[in-house]
């Protein structure tokens, strides 16, 4: 038996605890057990962080821009706010879409899933989908490849935000 389960960090909150517990005791029965995150926090080789726009030409670049200021941060007057705004701006349509109430959707590794752990999974268990990493459209596709089951942790999947 193989289990993958998706959680939006493997460390934090109920959920996370949740997700970890059951992650651990999978292994310790002998059974192989993946967790795939929006946020890594662990050291753990089977936690595997789900990617999501971070490898674009704009990110990319982004990045390279604000790590080439750091040396001016704190010297320059105005350099850790420039930083600090250009971390962020590949990531502008989602906060933008958060503050106007709008589910956000862009989140193209979603559909790597299931190729993102070195076998074949039996069985995929879904607990918090909620914070800016899983496109839910995936859900009903990765439903009919395979078993996927839904933890409701809070009622996020049913108020659609309220």
């Amino acid at each position: 038996m193989r289990v993958l389960q998706v959680n939006t960090a493997d460390w934090g909150g109920g959920a996370e605890k949740v997700a970890w517990e059951l992650f651990r005791s999978y292994r310790n029965a002998g059974i192989e057990s993946w967790l795939v995150v929006g946020r890594k926090r662990s050291t753990d080789e089977n936690v595997i962080q789900l990617h999501n726009g971070q490898s674009g030409f704009f990110s990319r670049a982004c990045f390279k821009a604000a790590t080439m200021l750091r040396p001016l941060e704190g010297r320059v007057r105005g350099a850790s706010r420039l930083s600090a705004l250009i971390r962020v701006l590949p990531d502008i349509k989602h906060r933008f879409n958060d503050r106007l109430g709008l589910e956000d959707f862009s989140y193209s590794s979603t559909h790597k899933l299931l190729s993102l752990v070195p076998h074949p999974v039996d069985v995929v268990h879904c607990h918090n989908l909620h914070g800016w990493y899983f496109d839910l459209r995936y859900l009903a596709k990765l439903s009919r490849q395979l078993p996927v089951f839904l933890t409701l942790h809070d009622a996020w999947l049913l108020s659609g935000h309220c």
